[in-house]
């Protein structure tokens, strides 16, 4: 006997569209730089944070990425050589286009003085980050911008923002770790296997992680490393 619109396969298929339906969704970060090693570094720390990154390196790719997904903040950098638009020429763009009014704006410059900060205002930039800067600083600026979301910045974090490790090496233990799946696979351990941290600095890192948990003020972001 065929089976109708209201067999067992079709409760199936719907059970399972709700479930995915009420699963939350990982926030969402584009990333509008032309540097490479910047998204890569800005991909690593918000990846291993549990965030889903987006990339343009123009921007207008940056734009239309932003208009088309949404997504939970704009990561942007100010300086785009060789293109007609700056990055407060696409932050007062953003701000003017109906789907992306509202989204939060994160200019990345290299200049902190009072012209600079006033002009960002003007344009709508909700904040900005000098550079350079560490992981670290780009993750307490995105939970000032979308609030705590319940965690520590990962061991592999405080290693980057160190300077002990590179992202590639970083993306490089995080993919070894996971094939691994199991308890014992310790992202420290697997650091110093591959060689690309001594004992000494995870013992480190560990310590500082540890002191930044212990303070009472802190808010804390995910901790999947």
């Amino acid at each position: 006997m065929a089976v109708g619109s209201r067999g067992p396969g079709t409760f199936i298929a719907r059970a399972i569209a709700r479930l995915a339906g009420s699963a939350p969704r990982a926030p969402r970060v584009l990333v509008i730089d032309d540097d490479p090693s910047l998204r890569a570094v800005v991909r690593v720390a918000l990846s291993a944070q549990g965030w889903d990154v987006l990339e343009a390196s123009r921007t207008d790719e940056g734009i239309s990425r932003a208009s088309r997904e949404r997504p939970d903040v704009v990561l942007l950098d100010v300086v785009f050589p060789g293109e007609a638009r700056d990055g407060f020429a696409v932050c007062r763009e953003l701000r003017s286009l109906r789907a992306t009014k509202a989204i939060p704006i994160v200019l990345f410059t290299a200049h902190d003085d009072p012209e600079n900060r006033a002009f960002a205002s003007a344009v709508g930039a909700t904040a900005y980050l000098v550079k350079p800067f560490g992981t670290l600083d780009l993750l307490r600026m995105l939970r000032l911008v979308q609030g705590p979301s319940g965690g520590q910045p990962g061991l592999g974090l405080y290693l980057v923002d160190a300077g002990v490790l590179s992202p590639a090496q970083l993306e490089r233990a995080l993919v070894e770790q996971r094939l691994r799946q199991g308890p014992k696979a310790k992202l420290g351990e697997i650091l110093v296997e591959l060689g690309f941290a001594t004992t000494e600095a995870v013992r480190l890192a560990l310590a500082q992680q540890r002191r930044a948990r212990e303070e009472p003020s802190s808010q804390h972001l995910p901790t999947d490393l």
